[in-house]
């Protein structure tokens, strides 16, 4: 049975099929939504249900052909049909290439957070050709390096070399040839002496205690920005690096080094404004470094190594130290730019309308009910070049929200403008 997301099936579809068909295979392919759309218990439960209504038995084979969350839905289906059949990767993205389908954990996500129900589970085989990375949209290759470079801060300094003397294209195929390869090598390394991290492979979870909440915060309907698995480790990242400088376990340039190497590959190092700090600590405790006592974390000794006490690289750390992270690293509100925040939503909205007159109130009203489309058209077209490249700097994205803000309001005020002047004439 072959599953790959509907872009891929475009691009790929007919010619992968037909090439196991020559070779005498018996092929079913079933087209999954795209992206994270695909990673959730209701899919997970209506592929299965199709796998097994197709008809398989213990030698059959479920290969995946696409992104991550492709990789990640086909290996837990494959890992739950019979108590486990036949897996096989052909991955297509940045991201699926160095980091999704070269694991053993295959997960969907929970309404609580992300990859909270899943198994560890071993492919047969995974193919990587990293030629077909030249299909890909411009924004999917700074998501791939969010991994790659998580890999370089917290594990080899040869890939942080590499990363650091480069000054190319991201689309290089002998560039994305060597940092993929280099990437896998490492993944391989630290999963075939500590399969289930518990040690040594905790490196690859590094940037994602916080980085999985951030993101998945940033995918509730009407975010300002929908981050990419990629851009939200990257800030998971930096958010890990001031914590190991509070801690005293790192110096402070390990923040300004992950910070550079970030934006030197497009990617984000601030919290998008529209979340908040308390919305990221109440995310933690599902997460899958949390524990009863508290959150545990990866965190750096120094650039490319992670601190351990007794090969325990995982390290309690205090809720309030993680609180005053996140707030260094979130992106400043609109009065740094000497604009007002004119986003106004439920007891705040209410709260803010007590002094206003009429006019003032439908003006709030309809800025308020503006900002939500279009926040919503913006979430959903995270693929849009301006829009990723907006938010790749602090001070970028701000400044691109207030023109944003600017614009409609002062397309509202001269609408109601006009219709004032029509009730006007009308009495």
């Amino acid at each position: 049975v072959q599953t790959c997301a509907l872009p891929i099936y475009g691009l790929y579809g007919d010619r992968f099929v037909a090439g196991f068909e020559e070779l005498g295979f018996v092929v079913h392919r079933i087209v999954i939504p795209d992206g994270e759309d695909a990673k959730t218990l209701e899919v997970y439960a209506e592929l299965a249900d199709r796998v097994l209504t197709v008809g398989i038995d213990k030698l059959s084979i479920l290969i995946s052909l696409g992104g991550g969350a492709v990789a990640n839905v086909c290996g837990f289906i494959a890992s739950t049909l019979h108590r486990g059949i036949g897996l096989i990767h052909f991955p297509t993205t940045l991201l699926a290439q160095c980091d999704a389908a070269i694991s053993h954990k295959q997960a969907v996500n929970a309404p609580h957070g992300k990859n909270l129900v899943g198994s560890y589970y071993a492919p047969l085989r995974i193919v990587v050709d990293p030629d077909v990375l030249q299909t890909l949209d411009d924004w999917l290759l700074p998501d791939g390096m969010g991994e790659i470079v998580k890999h370089a801060l917290c594990q080899d300094a040869t890939l942080l070399k590499m990363l650091d003397d480069y000054d190319g294209s991201l689309r290089d195929p002998a560039f994305l040839e060597r940092v993929v390869r280099r990437t896998i090598e490492l993944k391989c390394q630290v999963i075939d002496i500590d399969p289930k991290e518990k040690r040594e492979a905790v490196v690859l979870v590094y940037g994602h205690t916080l980085g999985h909440p951030i993101e998945a915060i940033s995918h509730r309907p009407g975010s300002l920005c929908c981050l990419s698995h990629g851009q939200a480790v990257a800030i998971g990242c930096v958010i890990a690096a001031r914590v190991a400088v509070k801690m005293g376990l790192a110096d402070h340039g390990v923040v300004q080094r992950t910070v550079d190497l970030c934006a030197k590959y497009e990617l984000p190092t601030v919290v998008p404004a529209d979340q908040s700090v308390t919305q990221i600590m109440a995310k933690l405790p599902y997460n899958k470094t949390w524990t009863q006592e508290g959150t545990v974390m990866a965190l750096l000794e120094d650039i490319g190594r992670l601190f351990n006490v007794d090969q325990n690289y995982l390290l309690p750390v205090e809720e309030a130290v993680i609180r005053e992270a996140v707030a260094e690293t979130m992106a400043p509100d609109m009065g740094d730019f000497g604009q007002p925040n004119l986003t106004f939503q439920g007891d705040e909205l209410q709260e803010q309308q007590k002094d206003l007159s009429p006019f003032e109130q439908d003006l709030r009203n309809q800025h308020a009910k503006a900002l939500k489309e279009l926040q919503r058209r913006v979430a959903s077209e995270r693929g849009d070049a301006a829009a990723s490249a907006a938010y790749s700097t602090n001070l970028e994205y701000r400044k691109w929200q207030v023109n944003l803000e600017k614009e409609v309001l002062r397309d509202l005020v001269a609408q109601l403008q006009k219709e004032k002047v029509a009730r006007s004439e009308e009495h």
